[in-house]
């Protein structure tokens, strides 16, 4: 049998797609193609005085189907399904037992019974989490989904696995008194929406990576990953959490830190002058000076592009003053050495 979930997505941008609902079709092995409410109505009246009825069996009522052998999963906007199939192949009809069925109710606080759905509780005023993807081990016939909910500025990410052998679905992460607290930790972050979880499963290192994306308070996004280790009894390895600017913060680049150099040459002048004492930066020659070193002044213009240019002084040697224009003025000291100016240099981009 071929199972198939047809969506209308005609003027709907791709990145949306996975959010519209549908309705599931059926290929049988009579090659009849039906609609879910007459292929499967022998899966689907188990439901038939709950609620769910109008999400199964209606054209826009299912979110996301698969197949995993002879196990029909399917998730609802609250609710996912395994159904475990047989089939009729004297009459061609699909069946189920409604024993055999395992589920994960989505209202918050997240549960692996229907008990609410069953006594048709109006989910009304409930917050629903998100299931995301699933991870499949065909050898095992084991799998895995994620589920994330966020209610009460509180991040509840957790796993489930389902035993398609022995129909068992139970929640293996986050289980460990350890590992809840860890992930209580994530309240700091501040979220106002999150998206479907992302599942991934890393064989050679046997761990699994849970990725949560979603906005928060200021808009910016926002990033958690969580590596899980793939233990008898998954636990925690690392958390690491991104986050973007709002596109309302103005942010200011780091400074370009370049060497600026200005050498200034000496000019030898001779002159003869009656002095009297004894100076150390001159040669002296009996009472007259034979000759004295002098240095240029400083005169040296930055230039820059993109205009308006603003030059801004930060820390400058005493004898040096910098113009907004970018002029570097001075008298030098007679000692020769090396002296430090820090400025800043502002245009029209930044």
């Amino acid at each position: 049998n071929q199972y198939g979930l047809y969506k209308d997505i005609r003027n709907i941008p791709s990145v949306n797609r996975k959010e519209i609902l549908g309705e599931v079709w059926v290929r049988d092995n009579a090659q009849r193609v039906r609609p879910a409410y007459l292929s499967l109505s022998a899966v689907f009246d188990t439901y038939t005085n709950t609620n769910l009825i109008n999400e199964l069996t209606g054209i826009n009522g299912i979110k996301k189907i698969d197949v995993f052998f002879d196990t029909l999963f399917i998730q609802t906007t609250g609710s996912v399904i395994f159904e475990k199939l047989s089939y009729n192949y004297d009459t061609d009809n699909i069946f189920s037992i409604s024993d055999n069925a395992r589920y994960i109710s989505l209202a918050m606080p997240v549960s692996t019974s229907f008990i609410r759905e069953f006594a048709n509780t109006n989910f009304s005023g409930y917050t629903f989490a998100k299931a995301g993807e699933t991870w499949f081990f065909p050898q095992e016939k084991i799998v895995v989904i994620s589920v994330c909910g966020y209610k009460d500025n509180t991040l509840t990410p957790e796993l489930y696995s389902y035993d398609l052998n022995s129909l068992t679905l139970k929640k293996v992460f986050p289980v460990t008194s350890g590992d809840i607290n860890t992930l209580q930790s994530l309240s700091s972050v501040s979220l106002s929406s999150i998206n479907e979880p992302l599942l991934s499963h890393n064989t050679f290192k046997r761990e699994y990576l849970l990725a949560i994306s979603g906005k928060g308070n200021n808009s910016e996004d926002i990033l958690i990953e969580i590596n899980i280790k793939d233990l008898t009894q998954p636990e925690i390895d690392t958390i690491s959490v991104y986050s973007t600017l709002s596109s309302s913060t103005i942010f200011e680049p780091p400074a370009i830190l370049h060497d600026l150099s200005v050498t200034l040459e000496g000019v030898e002048q001779t002159e003869v002058l009656t002095i009297s004492g004894n100076n150390p930066l001159v040669t002296i020659a009996g009472e007259e000076i034979i000759a004295i070193v002098t240095l240029d002044t400083l005169n040296f213009q930055c230039t820059a592009t993109s205009a308006p240019v603003t030059y801004t002084p930060i820390s400058l040697p005493s004898w040096v003053t910098l113009s907004e224009t970018g002029l570097f003025e001075g008298t030098p000291p007679l000692l020769a050495s090396t002296y430090l100016a820090t400025f800043t240099v502002n245009n029209a981009i930044g």
